[in-house]
């Protein structure tokens, strides 16, 4: 097997052990990585972009490329992902949206890896 170094740490060690990865959700969030005693952190990767809307505004978005570069080192170990549900609120609008379309983007990368994940 090919050793494959990714955030310093060797990948054919994770091959028979639980790993749990949470994700706080949006494009402010972290993504945390715990195996056994040694944890990681990094920040939602994420850009931004010309809104879509009609009024003149950036938007920031999830970069899936990189969010799937994070999270492939894991698709062949015992990993569970955590997600923090979104906020959901009328009257904060703009945020909410940020959050959903932070949500969708990250459970497009998660399911398309095929990893298992809960709320």
């Amino acid at each position: 097997m090919k050793r494959r170094k990714k955030h310093n740490v060797r990948y054919d060690t994770y091959n028979s052990r639980k790993i749990s990865i949470g994700i706080d959700n949006g494009v402010t969030g972290t993504i945390g990585i715990i195996h056994n005693s040694d944890s990681m952190f990094v920040e939602t990767p994420v850009f931004s972009q010309l809104s879509y809307t009609k009024k003149k505004a950036n938007i920031t978005r999830v970069d899936v490329a990189a969010l799937e570069k994070i999270l492939e080192p894991y698709i062949l170990c015992d990993t569970m992902v955590l997600i923090e549900r979104p906020m959901i609120n009328p009257k904060r609008w703009v945020a909410t949206q940020s959050a959903l379309r932070a949500l969708e983007a990250t459970l497009i990368v998660i399911e398309r890896l095929k990893l298992p994940y809960d709320y």
